[in-house]
């Protein structure tokens, strides 16, 4: 639900009383040509409700998401995405048809906050895809009117939208003109009447798409531009949506929906899922505490088990396919495992492996069960990964519970059918204040997998795209500077000292050729030799030597003398020295 300190209660005199809107001048500049799909003044209006939302949108504790859905006959042709900057907003255009598709991603490809996919206005697409309440702003932009299934489109947009999220229509008023220059074209442009010769445009009038909108569900429904002159060519209809009624919440399940929290038996984790359980109660959600360990001190609101044994794993299932109503969700919080110390490298890979397979049993566990509908799964660690502000490894990072989240990743790529989240708990503050805090996210999250939560930020982890095409140096640009390279390091132990090292070309030395690399592998060897754990003199007296690569394939570019059985151009497997 959209936060009480979000201002989306617009009203039409806030928005064109501003004083560098010269509405006369923009009327008279207002285009008349078909293939002019949007208009100055929409422009100013639709970026004057973006901006007065972005204003007092709450930043520190939820993303703006905005959702725009257009085809190939129109989009909004403005510019809204330069004031609204990538950390506070998530924009998503729903294209309806492959060229809009194509065209959103080449012009959106360097917008890390941007996300192009396809929808289908006669399907039910929104409401599988899409959480309910995902959006906070709904764009229709010219793109829907010659749809035969408004109606339909309104209830699923209704669905995506947050309560009292907004709904924002920019269209164009029926014109003879266009109708004959469109329907000339396509016949689909008509809609049909109780009169076979006299077919009726596909566009709709103001006051059309306001009655459909109220028709709907929606309220607050007002045409801005009929403030200026109710004979605007272009218009801009807003609506919001009704407010849900009851606790959004306990709308999951008309019956019994039930939250399990799964929790090692350290005190801190389970003592986190007791304040969250009563978070859980507030809201009118049922939920049941699972401990899982070796040493386990159960109670009446607690079942005890162990994961890594397969009595636990049955009675973990048995569990989930007794319950009176479906599990919506899965916690499964590990905040602190066994306590770090001063202890060999082979106790600590113990220790990971026993926590990894923890998780992977109880993944296993809920896969195999017999239920209808996979609930999503949240993973909840604390101190795993780095701080979201300052991008520092925390003081004692715990290497148990950043093990956790690489085998979540691994979990995501093996298992697509569950919906699972990742949440990193880096918060200086009481065990009560992080469970409202941990709540809050997993029932308002936005649909980000990894999120690292501290006292003052909210962030998520993401791949950035970058730029790097002016810094490659092509393989014909290799041979011109008669150089090749090598991958190397400066300093064992890690591998952020691995680098790329320029070296000059060689001629091939009496019975050697020159291969030009089309695939290579690392082996066990090489990451013993990154890693420092293998010393240089033990691979000197080998066939590669102390270099990484020992195995090849590609095609031979150069031979010395003395080669008879290889010509240039031949395609070879190779054993080889730093390949």
């Amino acid at each position: 639900e959209l936060r009480e300190s979000a201002n989306l209660s617009l009203r039409a005199e806030d928005i064109i009383s501003d004083p560098e809107l010269d509405s006369e001048r923009l009327q008279d500049e207002m285009p008349k040509a078909v293939d002019k799909p949007s208009s100055r003044l929409q422009g100013h209006i639709i970026e004057q409700i973006i901006n007065t939302v972005n204003q007092s949108w709450p930043k520190e504790t939820r993303r703006l998401r905005i959702a725009e859905i257009r085809n190939s006959s129109g989009n909004s042709g403005i510019n809204i995405l330069s004031g609204l900057p990538e950390g506070i907003c998530d924009y998503e255009i729903l294209a309806m048809d492959d060229y809009s598709y194509s065209h959103a991603e080449e012009l959106y490809r360097s917008n890390l906050n941007v996300t192009v996919s396809r929808f289908d206005p006669e399907s039910s697409g929104l409401e599988q895809k899409y959480k309910e309440g995902e959006f906070d702003i709904v764009l229709l932009a010219d793109g829907l009117h010659g749809c035969d299934v408004l109606r339909d489109v309104f209830t699923q947009v209704s669905y995506i939208l947050a309560s009292s999220g907004l709904m924002v229509v920019l269209e164009r008023r029926p014109d003879r003109m266009t109708d004959l220059n469109m329907g000339l074209l396509n016949s689909d442009w008509w809609h049909r009447s109780s009169q076979d010769d006299f077919p009726i445009s596909s566009r709709l009038h103001p006051e059309e798409w306001m009655y459909l909108l109220e028709d709907s569900g929606f309220v607050d429904t007002i045409n801005i531009t009929d403030e200026i002159s109710k004979d605007l060519h272009h218009f801009v209809v807003i609506s919001k949506r009704s407010i849900r009624t009851g606790n959004h919440i306990t709308q999951i399940d008309e019956h019994t929906s039930t939250c399990l929290l799964i929790t090692n038996d350290d005190a801190e984790s389970a003592e986190i899922a007791n304040y969250l359980k009563s978070e859980m109660f507030k809201d009118g959600v049922n939920s049941k505490i699972i401990i899982s360990g070796d040493n386990i001190s159960t109670s009446n609101d607690t079942v005890s088990l162990n994961l890594l044994e397969n009595e636990g794993q049955e009675k973990l299932k048995n569990i989930m396919e007794g319950l009176d109503g479906p599990a919506f969700k899965l916690i499964y919080i590990a905040t602190k495992e066994e306590k770090i110390s001063r202890t060999s490298s082979q106790n600590i890979g113990q220790g990971v492996s026993r926590t990894n397979t923890r998780l992977c049993n109880f993944i296993n566990t809920i896969t195999s069960s017999d239920i209808n509908k996979l609930p999503p799964v949240w993973l909840v660690t604390s101190g795993a990964v780095a701080d979201s502000t300052s991008l520092k490894w925390v003081a004692q990072p715990n290497p148990y519970l950043s093990g956790l989240w690489t085998m979540g990743r691994v979990i995501r790529n093996e298992y697509p059918d569950i919906d699972l989240r990742m949440i990193d708990l880096n918060i200086n503050s009481s065990l009560g204040q992080i469970s409202k805090l941990l709540w809050h996210e997993i029932m308002s999250g936005d649909g980000e997998e990894e999120v690292i939560v501290s006292d003052k930020n909210r962030s998520a982890i993401r791949l950035q795209k970058c730029d790097i095409a002016s810094e490659v140096i092509t393989h014909d640009r290799l041979v011109e500077l008669n150089k090749i390279y090598q991958l190397e390091f400066s300093k064992a132990g890690s591998i952020d000292n691995l680098r790329w090292n320029a070296k000059q070309r060689q001629l091939p030395a009496l019975d050697d050729v020159e291969i030009e690399v089309k695939a290579t592998g690392l082996n066990f060897r090489d990451i013993m030799y990154t890693s420092g754990l293998l010393p240089p003199e033990m691979l000197e007296g080998g066939l590669s030597g102390a270099t990484l690569g020992l195995e090849c394939s590609g095609i031979i570019t150069r031979k010395g003398e003395g080669v008879e059985h290889f010509e240039i151009g031949d395609e070879v497997i190779a054993l080889a020295p730093a390949c």
